[in-house]
Order: C-alpha cells, then sequence, then structure tokens
C-alpha cells in the first residue's frame, strides 16, 4: 500500500479531510471534525489516516501550518496575523510550534534563510 499525500487524495474520504484542512488552516481541528468531513467515526478515520498518510492528523496537519508559515514569513506577513491565519491561538503557541518542528523560532529561520 502506499502512503503519502497521493494516496490520501486518492481516498475520496481522505480527500475531503485533505481540502478541508488546505482551505481552512485557520479553523481548530480536531481529529472528531475531521472524522465529521470523512463521514467515519474517530477511531477508523484516525486509523486510516495514519495507514494512508503516513503520520497522525494532528502532525499532518501542524506540517501543513508550518509550510504556510514559512511562506507568509518570507512575504513578509506579520507573525500576528500569520498566527491567526494558519490557526494558532496565539504567537507564543505558533512560536513553540514551528522551533519544535523547524528547531529555530519564526524570527530567527527568517535570519537564517535570508543570509
Amino acid at each position: 500500500m502506499k502512503v503519502g499525500l497521493l494516496a490520501g487524495l486518492a481516498d475520496q474520504n481522505m480527500r475531503k479531510t485533505i481540502v478541508a484542512m488546505y482551505d481552512n488552516p485557520e479553523i481548530d481541528w480536531t481529529v472528531e471534525s475531521l472524522a465529521a468531513e470523512a463521514c467515519m467515526s474517530r477511531s477508523v478515520f484516525s486509523n486510516l489516516f495514519r495507514e494512508t498518510i503516513g503520520e497522525t492528523p494532528a502532525k499532518y496537519l501542524q506540517h501543513w501550518r508550518i509550510g504556510l508559515v514559512k511562506k507568509w514569513l518570507k512575504n513578509g506577513q506579520p507573525i500576528k496575523l500569520i498566527a491567526e491565519e494558519a490557526g494558532y491561538k496565539s504567537e507564543s503557541a505558533l512560536s513553540r510550534a514551528f522551533k519544535a518542528q523547524c528547531g529555530f523560532s519564526p524570527r530567527e529561520w527568517l535570519i537564517n534563510i535570508s543570509r
């Protein structure tokens, strides 16, 4: 069985949730709300997502959001606006998630890529 984004998009129910996350990163998605998008129970959805995509829904969403954050930082958007648009409750929540995934704060990351 193939694993990853393309495998997820090939599955009709997984596609609904992936598109929903991509179209609305600012929503406070939970496994329950994503499962509802896929018309599945929480446990069935969670297992199928992990088997199909290769990581948990929460981890996948975090990776997607941090990718958006990087793009918006490069475009010069203010961190406060980025935090809201990417679905983080605060700038500090965004900074913690960013540092956990990238090893740098958003500001440090931006300085490093500008060199």
